[in-house]
């Protein structure tokens, strides 16, 4: 709750070294991944989201991990942030998401550190509206925009190297926040939908 997808962000729960990292995006520093919810504002685009969670589980390596799966679905009663919310009209369409597998890892005052998330577990999933994809990708899917979205692809990378200046400009969101700015405990070099 209060994670700022499914409902607005607050603050106060996330560390301020917390990161996020998908599939394709990330990796978001706190800033950068406030800035890209609020860009696509997807709980206000669909008021009656749910994230559906279940099967929350302790990493039994790492007691401050915990992993759950989320099986979001909701209505499209109200503008996407972006560019995207003049594209696509709010039209009462049902949303029902691939089930992803989540993780939050707390650091030692039990603030949020790192969040994982929007990775698909079965893409073959019948009764969604996503036909596979995570996160905003299967909202956009849902809504009837196909975006590329698994990691490696060629033309999602492009698009992702391509990006920052109209981030600049506020006319798509980050994918992934500029290297100096990512927590210094994060050790990956992958960017991106980098393989």
């Amino acid at each position: 709750q209060n994670g700022g997808y499914f409902n607005p962000m607050d603050e106060s729960l996330f560390a301020e070294e917390f990161l996020f990292r998908g599939p394709v995006i990330g990796p978001l520093n706190k800033e950068d991944y406030k800035e890209v919810l609020e860009y696509f504002s997807v709980y206000k685009a669909f008021p009656d989201i749910d994230p559906n969670c279940f099967g929350f589980t302790v990493d039994p390596d790492d007691p401050l991990r915990v992993w759950y799966q989320v099986r979001a679905s909701g209505t499209y009663t109200q503008p996407l942030g972006g560019p995207l919310g003049s594209i696509v009209k709010p039209d009462e369409n049902k949303y029902r998401g691939s089930t992803e597998t989540w993780s939050l890892t707390f650091d030692e005052s039990l603030k949020a550190r790192l969040m994982t998330a929007g990775y698909v577990a079965d893409r073959f999933e019948e009764n969604v509206t996503t036909d596979g994809a995570g996160l905003t990708f299967g909202i956009l899917k849902t809504l009837g925009l196909s975006i590329p979205s698994g990691p490696g692809n060629p033309v999602l990378q492009l698009i992702q190297a391509s990006n920052p200046p109209l981030a600049k400009l506020g006319i798509s969101p980050k994918a992934m926040s500029d290297p100096e700015n990512v927590p210094k405990w994060w050790k990956s070099e992958k960017r991106g939908a980098d393989l």
